[in-house]
């Protein structure tokens, strides 16, 4: 996929001001990971940014398929109607394909659900899988004692996976 996303803009100019051209380089590949990679650009709101995510998802990128789902979260980006069982659904599918920011969605809806076994099992995957956002996750699970020992230790190990997290503490 690197190799692809290089090919496809290794002779423009990447500056912020080239941004909708390369934003159609990508469309006019027709992947559903260029789709992705075009939505991106966009603003949040945009509807062609969602029609581009819709695109993306349903080709199965799964990059796509988690962005997706948000506007169905809570309707907050104002494209479409809130649809839980939808966002549920496309993380679901994201999630199959170890998406790490999926995986680790899942693992807070899992907590929410006071499931905290299928919770840390998620989180953990996520973060083998890279997910910063995961890591925190697991420090604040064994901070609080949810579903784990309590432990300060993997708490501040876990914890303070990145530098600038005022959150955490």
């Amino acid at each position: 996929e690197s190799q692809w996303i290089w090919n496809v803009v290794k002779d423009m100019e990447l500056t912020w001001v080239n941004r909708k051209a390369i934003e159609k380089a990508f469309a006019e590949t027709e992947r559903p990971l260029g789709f992705y990679i075009a939505g991106a650009l966009r603003d949040w709101t945009s509807r062609q940014g969602f029609e581009y995510m819709k695109k993306s998802s349903d080709g199965g990128c799964s990059w796509g398929q988690y962005e997706y789902a948000w506007y169905f979260h809570d309707g907050d980006r104002g494209l479409v109607e809130e649809d839980k069982k939808m966002f549920l659904e496309l993380i679901e599918k994201a999630a199959a394909q170890n998406n790490p920011k999926a995986i680790c969605v899942r693992g807070r809806i899992h907590e929410q659900k006071k499931k905290y076994n299928e919770a840390f099992i998620d989180q953990h995957v996520a973060t083998k899988l890279g997910s910063q956002s995961a890591k925190i996750c697991l420090g604040e699970m064994f901070y609080k004692g949810d579903g784990v020992e309590k432990d300060l230790v993997q708490a501040v190990y876990w914890g303070s996976a990145t530098v600038d997290d005022d959150y955490f503490w």
